[in-house]
């Protein structure tokens, strides 16, 4: 029904009878929502938006927040009618901006009560450019007209608001806060000492503060407004529009040490933000990531505790916050916290001293208790749901990146009962999400809360899948691979039903994590190789990788599990490969703009050149009357790697690109290197094909002139890595240059054998330039053409100064083999010179 067509409420009495009968009253909330003949809510938004009575729209205000503690259907409210109430509600407070403070505070109770993501777009019109000029205004420290009331219901309204602008808001709230911090900061010097001030930075305890009474209590939502405004810059990148005082963080240390839990809980999530996201050397933000450390551990034995009797006795997170909003109020819990700093390696010893694991293990079994015979829809409520979810994440963290985690989570049934128990509940709930059209909504809600605990449950079981040991017992035994396909079996949602946008990403994500998972369990060392793959599972990858997959994020972890599952020799996985997933379309992906896709794709060549049966052969002819090859002018294979090799090594400098862009540059150089290690090692045809290419050669000799510059500053970890890899790939295709095959006969190598005394005359009279490219073929099918030309070309030289230069000793030993596979053929050499 259109809004023009109906009439408002204009009678105060009216209002004032409306809003007794329906305050606190569920069935009645319930009679207006089901009323055709009077549609309540529209009503009130038609008033607040035409109507001028500050007391009538007021009430109506009132009125509408009452919605937002009505148990039943506010979700669908909030769907079917949010964006007009809110547009309503700011279009009354501009006009009328003594109506600010219950205004913002209905729009904050209603977002807060829709557990799906909510918040509300300023950016698309000029009423949102006005409200955020108001908003400014009432946190103006020039303002001295403003409430204390108003300056906390905009503060606590500014997490939901969306829009480029907000970062304006860093001054006017930096402001208010230093009034605040001042006399505490005075407080501080006096306490301790300037000394004390001078090192906090690198001081693992905080400063000491014995007079919590000069904490305002309008800091608190000060500083909640300031965690949503610095989360916005971090997701924007605008970083660099606030930086944080030391006298500032300071006293924010102080508070670690406050005994008001909802202060530490939002400090402790501003420090956690701030380090992980601005500026500042790898010491210092450990050392502050450590010291949030035993504030947020006492905390969690606070919120999770029980008494002998097993009875639960901890506090609620809803007693600290007045809001009860469910997102916010998660993000500030101390799990949660702990979550989200977790993630950093530095921090994980800290978890082997304090029984952490088995505390976690417990937290989850208490509220992990869905009834055998429960639905999928009602098996968990949000609380504990978000509880389990935030566990399960800490224990996939810390588990990440080590082997003593994993085997102490191993000894508990928590994987085996709960994580199996989560992905089997979620395959089902996705089902119904399919086949229930009438309860569409409802499913959608319960379907994006079993996507968040479900993804922590498999992160968990990613990190325990990074363990080889593991790959072949453990992992064997819990007998998940099953689920984990026909999960990624299940189809995505589609994008023509708006109510599906937002789960069509979390669906994603997940998807994407599985395959991942995948990935790590066809490596060549697991036991659940064979058990993934089956014609089924490869016609989905297939679809994965090929064009009509429009999402890059799932077709690279579908790659993964391809390159994976191709390494070694076993020729009947390569075929069945080729089968569902022809050449043309890996050659296409070589071509991605996407420096991860071409890195499998290249791999995923590498891998289909590698072993005594190989498609090395098959490749290169394959690629000469390639549809995508020709589109790009692109006629010979080796000449198409030396091409990107030349791309990729240009971007190099430190200086051009960023880091993790140099990180993706390494690997696809490294996978193509990796190739002509295995052409130069599959036959002698495809040897003289790449020593007959002289531009290549001069390339991998430049390749291996590429100093490792130790000695400059900056110069990083991840580059001495890489410059190794190379090294020792560069020498390995020389060596794989001058290997003999079995098969060749030494009279046919003396047919085509010169000594380096006849080539060093030819070159001088530029008889080989003259050669026929046959006749410069067949002479480089020997081994000994081959190793003199690469000795003539300074491939000995510039790898026996590697050998002495170099600190690597994996380096070392391939060079010394390189140079020993050379003097072979030539006596004037020696590997000991």
């Amino acid at each position: 029904m259109s809004l023009a067509g109906l009439n408002g409420i204009s009678s105060i009495q009216e209002l004032q009878l409306l809003k007794a009968e329906i305050l606190g009253n569920d069935s009645a909330k319930q009679h207006h929502l089901n009323s055709s003949v009077t549609p309540l809510i529209d009503s009130l938004i038609v008033t607040l938006t035409f109507n001028d009575n500050q007391e009538v729209l007021k009430n109506c205000s009132i009125i509408l927040e009452s919605f937002a503690y009505f148990k039943f259907n506010t979700t669908q409210l909030i769907k079917e009618k949010g964006n007009k109430i809110v547009d309503a509600l700011i279009v009354s407070s501009l006009k009328h901006q003594e109506l600010c403070e219950v205004n913002f505070k209905t729009i904050k109770s209603l977002l807060a009560q829709d557990l799906p993501e909510c918040t509300i777009n300023l950016s698309i019109n000029k009423q949102g450019e006005n409200l955020m000029e108001l908003i400014y205004g009432i946190l103006d420290l020039s303002n001295k007209n403003v409430s204390k009331e108003l300056l906390s219901c905009t503060c606590k309204l500014i997490p939901y608001l969306q829009t480029p602008s907000l970062t304006k808001l860093i001054t006017p709230l930096m402001n208010r806060l230093s009034v605040e911090f001042t006399p505490i900061f005075i407080f501080l010097l006096r306490e301790n000492s300037l000394d004390n001030f001078t090192t906090s930075w690198y001081q693992m305890v905080p400063p000491h503060f014995s007079t919590p009474d000069l904490v305002s209590s309008e800091i608190v939502s000060y500083l909640f407004a300031l965690s949503s405004i610095l989360k916005h810059l971090a997701s924007r990148n605008e970083k660099d529009r606030f930086e944080m005082p030391k006298p500032f963080y300071y006293v924010l240390t102080s508070f670690l040490r406050n005994e008001d839990l909802c202060l530490k809980l939002i400090t402790i999530n501003i420090l956690i933000l701030y380090f992980k996201n601005w500026p500042g050397t790898a010491e210092l933000k450990t050392l502050n990531q450590k010291k949030l450390l035993p504030s947020l551990i006492t905390m969690i034995d606070l919120f999770h505790k029980t008494d002998g009797s097993n009875k639960d006795i901890s506090l609620q997170l809803d007693d600290l916050f007045v809001s009860s909003n469910l997102k916010i109020i998660r993000k500030m819990s101390p799990l949660y916290l702990l979550s989200s700093l977790s993630e950093e390696d530095d921090i994980n010893e800290f978890f082997a001293d304090n029984n952490f694991i088995m505390k976690l293990v417990n937290i989850i079994s208490k509220n992990y208790k869905p009834e055998k015979d429960s639905s999928n829809s009602d098996y968990l409520d949000p609380k504990s749901l978000y509880t389990v979810s935030d566990c399960l994440q800490i224990l996939a963290n810390i588990t990440s990146n080590n082997e003593e985690y994993r085997d102490e989570i191993i000894k508990h049934d928590i994987v085996s009962e709960c994580v199996v128990d989560l992905v089997s509940r979620h395959i089902n709930i996705y089902k119904e999400f399919h086949g229930d059209a009438a309860q569409l909504d409802h499913v959608i809600t319960i379907l994006k809360l079993s996507n968040i605990i479900t993804t922590s449950a498999l992160y968990l079981v990613r990190s325990l899948s990074r363990s080889a040991p593991l790959l072949r017992t453990y992992l064997v035994d819990l007998n998940i691979v099953n689920s984990l396909t026909d999960l990624v079996k299940l189809p995505l949602v589609s994008r023509d039903n708006e109510s599906c946008a937002s789960l069509l990403d979390d669906e994603i994500t997940l998807k994407a994590l599985v395959l991942g998972i995948i990935s790590n369990c066809v490596v060549e060392y697991s036991s659940l190789k064979k058990n993934v793959f089956n014609e089924e599972f490869l016609k989905v990858l297939s679809y994965f990788v090929s064009e009509e997959n429009e999402f890059e994020f799932l077709k690279n972890n579908a790659l993964s599990i391809l390159r994976n599952y191709l390494y070694g020799d076993d020729i009947i996985d390569k075929k069945i490969f080729l089968d569902k997933v022809p050449l043309s379309r890996i050659f296409e992906l070589c071509y991605s703009s996407n420096l991860q896709i071409q890195e499998k794709a290249f791999n995923i060549i590498r891998n289909l050149s590698c072993g005594p049966l190989n498609y090395s052969n098959k490749i290169i002819q394959s690629f000469c009357s390639d549809p995508t090859a020709k589109a790009h002018d692109d006629k010979d294979f080796l000449n198409f790697l030396l091409k990107n090799l030349k791309s990729l090594s240009s971007t190099l400098k430190e200086d051009d690109i960023s880091k993790r862009k140099e990180s993706e540059t390494y690997e696809v150089i490294l996978a193509i290197t990796y190739i002509l290690v295995h052409f130069a090692a599959s036959n002698e045809d495809n040897r003289s094909m790449i020593i007959c290419n002289q531009e290549l050669l001069d390339f991998i000799y430049t390749l291996l002139e590429t100093p490792l510059v130790q000695e400059i500053e900056g110069v990083s970890s991840e580059w001495a890595a890489f410059h190794k890899d190379l090294m020792i790939s560069c020498i390995w295709i020389v060596t794989n240059l001058t290997w003999k095959d079995d098969t060749s006969s030494d009279l046919e190598d003396s047919d085509v054998e010169m000594d380096m005394e006849t080539i060093e005359e030819e070159i001088n009279v530029g008889y080989l330039n003259e050669l026929t490219s046959d006749e410069h073929f067949k002479k480089m099918r020997a081994p000994r053409s081959r190793a003199l030309k690469l000795i003539k070309d300074g491939f000995y030289d510039v790898i026996k100064k590697l050998s002495f230069e170099s600190d690597n000793t994996d380096t070392k030993e391939r060079a010394r083999a390189a140079m020993f596979q050379l003097i072979l053929f030539d006596k004037d050499h020696n590997v000991d010179e």
